[in-house]
C-alpha cells in the first residue's frame, strides 16, 4: 500500500482539525470509501514519532533497568495492536447502531484524529519543560490547568467525532437518545480500551 498523496493528506489532517474545532464540516473530508479508511491507517506512522517522544517524556520507574531493546520490541507490538483492536471492536457495534454504512467514514476519522491528539500533547509536553518545574518536580497551576482542560478537549473531541460522524439520524434531534447512547458507549470503550492496552504493556515490559 503506497503513502497517501498530499491531495489525499491535506483533505483528511485538515477534516481532524476541524472536527477538533467541532465544525461539522470536518466530516465531509472523509468518506465512506474503504479504501480511504484503509488509507487512514497511514496516520500511525504519521504521528509515531511523536509518540515516541510522548513516551520517552514520560517518567516510567517500573521500566529502570529494562534493556532498551525490549522496551523497543514492546512498545511497537502494543503500538500496533492499539491501533487495530478498537476497528474489530467497533464493527459489531456499528451493525447494532445500523451506521455500518458509516463504519469507514468514522475509523477513517477516528484515525487521523491521532495527529490532532498527538500535537496537543507535544505541546503540553513542551509547556510542561518550559513551565512545568514547580518544587519537587511538580506542574506549575498553569500547566496544571491546561492538562485539565487538553483531557476534557480530548474527551469531547472523541465525543464529537461519534456524535457528528457515526451516530444515526441527522441533525441533534434526528440522532436523540440512539445517538447520545452510542457516543457514552464508543467514548468509554475507547477510554478503556486505552487504559487496558498501556496497563497491560507496561506490566509486560516491568515484567523482565
Amino acid at each position: 500500500m503506497t503513502p497517501p498523496g498530499l491531495s489525499e493528506l491535506a483533505p483528511a489532517i485538515r477534516g481532524a482539525f476541524l472536527l477538533l474545532r467541532f465544525n461539522a464540516q470536518g466530516r465531509d473530508c472523509f468518506t465512506d470509501d474503504p479504501r480511504d479508511c484503509i488509507r487512514s491507517y497511514w496516520a500511525a506512522a504519521f504521528v509515531a514519532p511523536g509518540v515516541a517522544i510522548l513516551i520517552a517524556s514520560l517518567p516510567n520507574e517500573s521500566r529502570a533497568g529494562v534493556p532498551l531493546a525490549r522496551i523497543f520490541a514492546l512498545e511497537t507490538i502494543f503500538y500496533t495492536i492499539g491501533w487495530t483492536v478498537w476497528p474489530l471492536i467497533v464493527a459489531p457495534i456499528a451493525r447494532w447502531f445500523d451506521f455500518d454504512a458509516r463504519y469507514c467514514r468514522y475509523i477513517a476519522a477516528y484515525n487521523w484524529s491521532s495527529v490532532p491528539n498527538v500535537v496537543l500533547l507535544l505541546g503540553l509536553i513542551g509547556l510542561m519543560a518550559v513551565f512545568g518545574g514547580g518544587p519537587e518536580g511538580r506542574a506549575t497551576p498553569l500547566v496544571g490547568l491546561l492538562s485539565v482542560i487538553l483531557f476534557f478537549w480530548l474527551i469531547a473531541y472523541h465525543a464529537y467525532i461519534v456524535w457528528i460522524v457515526a451516530a444515526p439520524g441527522k441533525g441533534a434531534a434526528g440522532r436523540g437518545a440512539a445517538g447520545l447512547g452510542l457516543v457514552i458507549l464508543l467514548v468509554l470503550g475507547e477510554a478503556m480500551i486505552g487504559e487496558g492496552l498501556i496497563s497491560f504493556k507496561n506490566a509486560v515490559i516491568a515484567g523482565g
